[in-house]
């Protein structure tokens, strides 16, 4: 999911309409759906994602009063102080504004604490082509975020191929 930095609040407002009605589409069918929304949000989940000079902006707290109103919770709720920093910018400072979300209605799952230990982050410089840091995130335990493997998924049988890389002569094709 990609938000543009600058938007303003009425701009912003159908990508979260897009949001909100997709959780409420899918938790009309089955109240137990576990979703993940990562991406660029260019605003800040906690105060603490901005640099202490700067002050939340509108857009944050538009965020966070939409993220909170939808139970979407940062996979890395867990981390004690403040979040690695994604975006870094000379002159600007540097903010955590790129985020993977969670969001859960299965009741033992939304309580808070019960995800902690089951993932982590990390932010890795790409190099000078982007502003951006990519956000790693491992889930070493989807099953606290009520993740599972789909069990119905059809392996489609194949019958064994037998490839040859070349230069093989035909001399050891055929002993072979």
């Amino acid at each position: 999911m990609y938000s543009p930095p600058h938007p303003t609040v009425a701009e912003r407002a159908p990508i979260y309409n897009h949001i909100r009605d997709a959780i409420l589409t899918q938790t009309a069918k089955d109240n137990k759906e576990t979703f993940l929304f990562a991406g660029d949000w260019n605003a800040a989940y906690y105060d603490d994602d901005r640099p202490a000079s700067s002050s939340a902006s509108a857009t944050d707290t538009y965020h966070q009063q939409f993220t909170r109103s939808q139970n979407m919770i940062p996979l890395d709720s867990n981390i004690a102080g403040p979040r690695a920093c994604t975006f870094e910018r000379e002159g600007d400072g540097s903010s955590r504004i790129d985020d993977v979300l969670f969001v859960s209605y299965a009741t033992h799952i939304a309580q808070p604490g019960h995800h902690v230990g089951s993932c982590s982050t990390a932010a890795i410089d790409v190099g000078p082509s982007t502003d951006h840091l990519a956000l790693v995130t491992t889930i070493t335990h989807p099953s606290r975020l009520g993740l599972h493997p789909p069990t119905d998924i059809p392996v489609p049988v194949r019958p064994p191929l037998t490839r040859f890389a070349t230069p093989i002569s035909q001399e050891n094709r055929d002993e072979f």
